[in-house]
């Protein structure tokens, strides 16, 4: 029994736009506000959207409490208003958390395959583990659902079934807020940088929850007599 291992490239080759450049492009006409805040708080503007889910755990959190710092409450001014603060920060870690997933899933639904001769030869009788949102192998191959695992969701699906994220774990970091233990602690502030602590958890890649809800897949290969790679780089953020 073979096994074969599709990524993006298997689409590009088709002809499908599917790249993070192409998400990049939709963000920035479709979802403005997470295009602007990925552009501005995560490493990855520019022609880096490739990069965009390592970047993830990369957000420049002390640019959002320093962008987000006029809206720190004065205890003595007659406008007290103490939630400003936590509001503006969970407004900038909403639009980088649920924001490109919901973009994400609002573009992948748009991509057209189209249907043309760059076909490659595949044995049909063989299991497919697609890291890809699109439904290339059936619309262009017939291949059945039943020998397709799309790991990472496929359309048409809601944006929580889109699994999109970084991998850093919680326990791989420190709390944002720098001030939790010291005398100039915050309660209102702490609240903002609460915010920013449930980014990195709400932008998390669960892939070890992914693997044992799929263990039942994997107990299908244990007869493979090969494994064929199309299209996907096996790099670091997909290890």
């Amino acid at each position: 029994m073979k096994l074969y291992v599709i990524g993006n490239g298997f689409d590009l080759h088709h002809g499908i736009r599917s790249s993070f450049g192409d998400f990049a492009r939709y963000a920035q006409r479709e979802h403005r506000d997470v295009a602007d805040a990925v552009e501005r708080y995560l490493p990855a503007a520019g022609a880096d959207w490739w990069n965009l889910e390592a970047a993830l755990a990369e957000l420049d959190y002390e640019g959002v409490v320093d962008d987000c710092g006029i809206f720190v409450p004065s205890y003595a001014a007659d406008d007290f208003k103490p939630g400003d603060f936590e509001v503006e920060v969970g407004r900038v870690a909403d639009a980088l958390s649920t924001g490109p997933r919901r973009a994400f899933s609002a573009w992948i639904h748009t991509v057209e395959i189209p249907d043309q001769s760059k076909r490659i030869a595949l044995d049909p009788r063989s299991l497919f583990l697609s890291f890809n949102y699109t439904d290339t192998l059936s619309r262009l191959y017939s291949i059945p659902a039943t020998q397709v695992w799309h790991v990472h969701g496929k359309v048409p699906c809601r944006p929580t079934e889109i699994v999109l994220g970084h991998a850093w774990k919680a326990a791989d970091r420190r709390p944002t807020n720098p001030s939790t233990d010291s005398e100039d602690y915050d309660f209102w502030v702490d609240l903002g940088y609460r915010h920013l602590d449930e980014y990195f958890e709400n932008t998390f890649k669960a892939s070890e929850r992914v693997i044992r809800d799929n263990a039942h897949r994997f107990a299908q290969l244990h007869s493979l007599s090969e494994v064929i790679v199309l299209g996907h780089s096996l790099a670091e953020v997909d290890y």
